[in-house]
């Protein structure tokens, strides 16, 4: 296939793009969930992502400090992307042992806020969303979790009950 910009309607040449760049990913049948789009913390900052979740008619909260979030993988980008092959992987190791356990790339919080946002039901069983590709203040470990019948981005506590968990992807597309 040729491509050629006056081959392309007027106003479909970032479509067609996009369409090209999709047929290169390999998307992995035992993926979690196939894509997730993400809002970067630039274009909407994470204070509104977070009201932007909803479980039972109630919208997420945080208590976090926005300015002391690290996010260590980002991708630095002011406009939405995608991630590919979305993975859940349960944390049994004690929290000590998390920066030995590397499984890829780690969500960083606008990529588990996007998670989250499309799939409630990942913390509303009781579990603990680790964010392990970030970190809060002197290297607390963000999570997303239940709190108050509600979705809560906080840190993470050795008091907090329920299955960790931590969400990876494999591949980005920057839109």
């Amino acid at each position: 296939d040729d491509y050629k910009i006056q081959d392309v309607p007027s106003g479909n040449h970032n479509a067609y793009l996009l369409k090209q760049k999709l047929k290169e990913v390999k998307i992995k049948e035992d993926s979690f969930a196939p894509f997730l789009l993400v809002l970067p913390e630039t274009l909407i900052p994470f204070y509104h992502q977070i009201q932007m979740v909803f479980s039972s008619g109630k919208a997420g909260f945080t208590r976090l400090d926005f300015r002391k979030i690290r996010n260590l993988n980002s991708l630095e980008t002011k406009k939405p992307y995608l991630i590919f092959n979305i993975q859940i992987i349960p944390f049994e190791e004690e929290i000590e042992n998390i920066s030995e356990f590397r499984i890829g790339n780690e969500m960083n919080v606008e990529q588990a806020i996007s998670l989250i946002l499309h799939f409630p039901q990942l913390i509303e069983n009781g579990s603990i969303l680790l964010i392990t590709s970030s970190v809060y203040g002197r290297g607390e470990i963000p999570c997303l979790k239940m709190q108050q019948n509600r979705p809560y981005l906080g840190v993470f506590s050795e008091k907090f009950k329920g299955k960790k968990i931590i969400a990876s992807y494999n591949d980005y597309l920057l839109l």
